[in-house]
């Protein structure tokens, strides 16, 4: 009797563990599971409201993104409209310019014009004063060269020729500083003739140049001056030769 008691026991208690242990696997199980659950549920609020966040974050970029749209777009519009005013002003402006030289070379060509019309006047003017002076010098010349007396006796070739205007005297080297001054101021004492210039050549001549206000016989005249010793003519030159100093 005793054995079988103890066997009994032995097996209450075995089948006490054994529906303990299988109250604590259920026990454990019912916790996985619920946290299981709870964990698929946390898990599913967090989606939902990273969801939530993410809507929210792109509702407010591209609202934030519109207003730069909008924005970009109004200053666009803003310098397109000042672009457009400065582009007119300044099309007014070249337009202003271009008619103002215009206006300008218009004037300037009417001056240009007027003064060339003037200068064309005081030419045509001068060249008819020059032609009746010469037309009446020519005229003096030849009534000056009939009225002359017949040249002396011994007197240069040509003595008693006549000569009006510009004259050269060309002065034969050696010269004498001294009788060129004294030629040179007896030109100038000389009634109707005029000292213009005194400029030396490289072959050592110099040339004298007067201006003769009326009709005269320049040869005559010359002869009788004190520094000269002869007198020559070629074409339209005259040579002059001065005395040698005196020692």
């Amino acid at each position: 009797m005793g054995n079988q008691d103890q066997s009994k026991e032995q097996a209450k208690r075995q089948a006490e563990e054994a529906k303990r242990k299988a109250v604590e696997e259920k026990a454990r199980q019912e916790a996985e599971a619920k946290a299981r659950k709870e964990a698929e549920k946390a898990a599913q609020e967090k989606a939902k409201q990273d969801a939530k966040a993410a809507e929210a974050a792109a509702k407010l970029k591209a609202k934030q993104d519109a207003e730069d749209a909008k924005r970009k777009a109004a200053e666009a519009k803003e310098k397109a409209k000042r672009d457009a005013e400065e582009a007119k002003l300044k099309a007014k402006q070249d337009a202003e310019d271009a008619k103002r030289r215009e206006a300008e070379a218009k004037e300037q060509a009417k001056r240009d014009a007027e003064a060339a019309k003037e200068k064309a006047k005081q030419d045509a003017e001068e060249a008819k004063r020059r032609a009746a002076e010469e037309k009446a010098a020519q005229k003096a010349a030849g009534k000056a060269q009939k009225e002359a007396p017949a040249p002396a006796a011994g007197a240069a070739p040509g003595s008693g020729e006549i000569f009006t205007g510009e004259v050269n005297i060309m002065v034969q080297s050696p010269i004498d500083l001294g009788q060129m001054r004294s030629f040179q101021q007896s030109l100038q004492q000389v009634e109707n003739v005029r000292l213009l210039l005194v400029g030396g050549s490289v072959g050592g001549s110099t040339t004298v140049t007067v201006s003769l206000a009326q009709p005269v016989q320049l040869i005559e005249i010359l002869q009788h001056l004190p520094a000269v010793a002869k007198i020559h003519r070629e074409k339209k030159i005259l040579t002059v030769q001065l005395k040698a100093p005196e020692v």
